[in-house]
This record gives C-alpha cells, structure tokens and sequence, in this order.
C-alpha cells in the first residue's frame, strides 16, 4: 500500500500498485503444450512430416537395395514378401526402395521450389506495397500474367527451352509460386504500413529497407510461413503431375509421380504398383494440410491470446 502527499501536506491512499507478472520461457511452453493438447490433427501432420523427412535423409541407409537395382534371381511383378516389402516392379527393382528414394525427390523438389518462390515473391510484394505508383501495377500485372498460365502449359513451355528434368520442375513450380507470395506479402504490407510504430520510424529518418525489415516485416511474417507450409502440398501434387505427364524426372530416377505413370501399363497385371506411390503422396499431402492449418491457428494472434 502506497501513500502520497499533497501539497497541503495531507497523505492519501492510492490502492494497491498494479503489478503485471512478467511472462517466462516456462509461461511459453505451457502455452505451446496446451496448444499441442488441443490440436490433435497438427501433431499427426507434423509426425507425418518428420517421419517422411527422417526417410529422405536416410533414404540409402533404410532402403534395402538400390533404387535402381535389378534383381536378376527374382520374377518381375513379385507380391509383396519378407525379402521385398512392396514387391517388384516389371524390371525386377524393389518397389520400397524406389518409394523410399523418391520421397527424396518429392520432398526436395516441393521445398526447393516453395523456397525460392517465396524468397522472390515476398520481397516484391513487400515494394510492391510500400512503395505503391507504377512499381506496385508492373508487379501486379507480372503476377496476373504468371497466374493466367496453367501449371503444365509453363512446364511444356520450360521444357522447350532449356530440356526436361528435374530443373523444369523447380523452375516451373518457383515461378508458380512467385505471384502467391508477392500478393500475399502486398496486402499485409498495405494493411501495416500506415501504423504508428511504421510513421514514428520515418520520422526519425530510417532508411526504406530498414523500415521494411526492422518494422514491417517482423508484423507480415506469419501469414508468410503459414502460405508457404500449405504450398507444400500443392508443390507436391503439382511435382507428381509434371512428372507423371513426362515432363518432369526422368527414369530411372525414382519419383513418385513417374511410377505412378509407369505403373498405369500394368494396373491390371499388378494393381499394388500403382497403390505404394500414390498412397506416399497421400500421406505427404496430408502431412502438409494438417501442419500448415495448425500453425495458421498457433501463429494467429486471437488464437494465442484465448490460450493464454
């Protein structure tokens, strides 16, 4: 209890001192515990994504044989068995180790691509709506031109110019992606930058970039990371779809989309050709949708205030 006096020199009560208690590392992890409690289909998407991960980095050392590895001793088209889990395919080759290798390829070509279509989106989006006038309309137009073109039209296109493979997957996908990042990156800008925390800064004089990444971009960052997560599944699909189509990876290079391709010949002589690669990009698909919906739930300010 604190006491003040006045000029007169009489004392008076002023109540008890509002103490706000300072919040600590335990504080945010019984938060994060509580959020994980409480959002079960984020905890299975993010299992799934680590053991799908945990399979692409150790791929040579969980796989049995060798992606491309004929088996002479065996019968081409084997059922499943204790020496080949998934079976063979027409050449002989082992169908777990071509699944295992592939989610490399999966894997690695969705965040390749997510990374580089975000790393240039973001940015261009960002000066797109700091700095408004004919720089914001190019870069809108830009991304409205890259928006009209189908997916697999661009990759046909990739693909005249510089051959198949994996690079026209990569290429294609990040500039799929550009426009996503950079519309999303231009609304929270417009949406932040006339904030007074964003004002004070230019009245002290910081520089345009340092206002941009010291103030802007700290308050822009979450939905960023959110739409990147859920690009993962769409970079999947759309790598698999590529591939499938010929366009893509190339054999003997194991992909998932490209044995889904190879598998349709013999759909009736051995259906669970088709069945182990497309239920991989179920899975990985799956594991992007759940984790990216979690997080846009645990990065949403509303969200963290209710838990706290």
């Amino acid at each position: 209890m604190s006491t003040n006096s006045d000029p007169a020199g009489s004392t008076f009560d002023d109540g008890p001192a509002l103490i706000r208690p300072r919040r600590t590392r335990a504080d945010a992890v019984r938060v994060w515990l509580r959020f994980m409690r409480g959002n079960k289909m984020m905890m299975i998407g993010a299992a799934l994504m680590l053991v799908i991960v945990i399979v692409a980095v150790f791929a040579p050392l969980i796989a049995p044989y060798s992606y491309n590895e004929m088996m002479t001793s065996e019968r081409p088209f084997e059922r499943p068995s204790a020496s080949h889990l998934f079976g063979t395919d027409n050449f002989g080759r082992d169908v777990f180790s071509r699944v295992v290798f592939g989610s490399r390829i999966s894997l690695g070509v969705a965040l390749v691509s997510v990374f580089f279509g975000t790393l240039l989106g973001v940015p261009l989006g960002m000066l797109a709506g700091y700095i408004g006038g004919w720089f914001d309309s190019l870069v809108m137009r830009f991304s409205d031109a890259v928006m009209s073109i189908p997916t697999i039209l661009m990759a046909v296109a990739v693909t005249a110019m510089i051959g198949s493979g994996l690079r026209v997957v990569i290429l294609t996908l990040a500039l799929v992606f550009i426009p996503g990042g950079a519309r999303l990156a231009r609304g929270m800008v417009y949406s932040v930058k006339e904030r007074e925390y964003v004002a004070a800064a230019k009245v002290i004089g910081e520089r345009r970039t340092q206002t941009l990444l010291r103030y802007i971009f700290p308050n822009i960052v979450a939905p960023i990371i959110v739409q990147a997560t859920l690009r993962l599944s769409a970079a999947v699909l759309a790598e698999a779809t590529i591939s499938y189509l010929g366009y893509g990876t190339q054999a003997p290079t194991p992909s998932w989309g490209l044995m889904l391709a190879d598998s349709q010949v013999y759909m009736w002589q051995a259906p669970l050709l088709a069945v182990f690669p497309g239920l991989a990009l179920v899975l990985l698909v799956l594991a992007g949708n759940l984790l990216g919906d979690g997080l846009r739930d645990l990065l949403d300010p509303k969200f963290r205030g209710s838990l706290q």
